[in-house]
């Protein structure tokens, strides 16, 4: 497993959420930041 890879694919998501904001639907809202929370939290459990 590539934790540098998973770490930047992490960063990018937040990168297009943080540019988005404002122009993104409530469906889309949701997606993007449930996919950012479960990157996130697999991260974190494969990191221990």
């Amino acid at each position: 497993m590539d934790l540098e890879l998973a770490r930047l694919y992490i960063d990018l998501l937040i990168l297009l959420r943080e540019k988005t904001k404002g122009n993104r639907t409530e469906s889309e809202e949701r997606l993007i930041t449930a996919a950012v929370y479960e990157m996130q939290m697999a991260y974190v459990k494969v990191r221990k």
